[in-house]
């Protein structure tokens, strides 16, 4: 337990200064066409990315995107050059690019000369990248949770065996698989008034807000994982709050060994490869509403959510609560229903790019078939982990 307090205090540390935001009103010309808009100069830390957002003037047709580019320059030579796509979350309207440079870059845009508009609004928004500093904490992190979580429990003491008594879990109730699917879409009705509760009383700035997506995020799991932890009957039931004894039973939680530790790596990488093959069907990885959402966010925010937060509660929810709920008869008929609707869910996440629920898919049968294996949750959490990891990772890093 000291392990992993000690890793939560490192990695805050290391969420709190590893990326800084900046966003920019950097240039308005509402009164005539232009075929290059010098944007001036830009600090990026190493390494770093810079989005640009170009909008058209209310009275104009749409940016030309064919032959529209976003270019980086350091003492008048290129070091990155992007083309400026469609912007969906702006508007169709306006178009978008991310490039990664450092240092001091002189920001410039080439727009194509098939329609002559006019730019109104031109915004620069700037963070760093993922880097290996911050990999250490997160790697402590996620070594302190196994650590704590998947410890060998201990033996309950015979002075008070009726204090770890508890009833029946509503996984094991008729129609249970009903209450889980129902508990799950309460969560994200839940979820989805609380984001406008706090959109209207917060008022975030236009664009991507570090803030609100930290704090939406971590109440849509956080439920999740109270949920779970109810449907699992791991709460205690004699009218004393808190966990039960064996809620490490409950859950699924149990020793992780050194091959299965190897064989869990050898899953995710497998998955990994999957991924990045389905990539190559994708014509822009960016079109789905996940893919803007990871390119608009500060590092910090992507690795804790990919690497740190969606496993652990996913991995409560589709496999310990559905794989039991579907597969009261036959656990590997659970494991195919979690595998089901594990895609189903995340289709919305990349609707414009569905090639990518293949790994999707692949990830939830994978863990699905594992879980249905063990009867624990340990592996299916550490695959989902170092498969999110390596490609949140990989969106900042490589």
């Amino acid at each position: 337990m000291a392990l992993a307090i000690a890793s939560a205090l490192w990695i805050t540390r290391a969420l709190a200064a590893s990326d800084h935001v900046e966003r920019s009103h950097v240039a308005a010309f509402p009164s005539r066409p232009m075929r290059t808009l010098n944007l001036g100069p830009a600090l990026l830390p190493s390494p770093g990315t810079l989005r640009l957002v170009l909008c058209p003037a209310d009275n104009a047709p749409a940016l030309a995107r064919d032959g529209s580019w976003l270019v980086l320059s350091r003492d008048g030579r290129p070091v990155a050059r992007e083309e400026l796509t469609q912007d969906d979350a702006r508007g169709r309207r306006c178009l978008e690019a991310t490039a990664h440079a450092s240092g001091v870059v002189t920001v410039t845009a080439e727009l194509s000369a098939s329609v002559a508009t006019r730019v109104a609004v031109a915004e620069r928004f700037t963070h760093r990248r993922f880097t290996l500093l911050f990999a250490l904490p997160t790697i402590a992190f996620v070594l302190g949770l196994a650590l704590t979580l998947f410890r060998r429990p201990r033996a309950p003491s015979a002075a008070s065996p009726d204090a770890y008594a508890t009833p029946e879990a509503p996984t094991s109730w008729p129609w249970s698989w009903a209450l889980a699917l129902g508990a799950y879409i309460a969560v994200q009705l839940v979820n989805a008034m609380f984001v406008v509760g706090w959109m209207a009383l917060y008022r975030p700035p236009a664009g991507v807000d570090g803030l609100t997506v930290a704090v939406t995020t971590l109440t849509q799991h956080g439920l999740m994982v109270l949920v779970s932890f109810a449907l699992l009957g791991a709460f205690q039931s004699d009218g004393r709050r808190g966990l039960s004894a064996d809620w490490r039973e409950k859950i699924g939680f149990s020793t992780i060994t050194l091959k299965g530790a190897a064989l869990s790596l050898l899953a995710a990488a497998g998955l990994v490869a999957i991924a990045i093959g389905s990539t190559k069907l994708i014509p822009d990885l960016n079109s789905s509403p996940m893919g803007r959402l990871l390119e608009r966010s500060p590092a910090r925010f992507a690795i804790a959510f990919g690497a740190l937060i969606a496993p652990f509660s996913e991995e409560l929810f589709f496999r310990a609560v559905l794989v039991k709920t579907f597969g009261r008869a036959n656990l590997w008929r659970g494991a195919l229903a979690s595998a089901v609707v594990f895609t189903l869910v995340h289709a919305a996440q990349l609707s414009g790019a569905w090639a990518g629920l293949i790994p999707i898919c692949a990830v939830g049968a994978t863990n699905a078939a594992i879980y249905a294996k063990t009867r624990g949750l340990a592996y299916p959490w550490l695959v989902h982990t170092l498969y999110n990891g390596a490609l949140t990772a990989s969106l900042y890093f490589v």
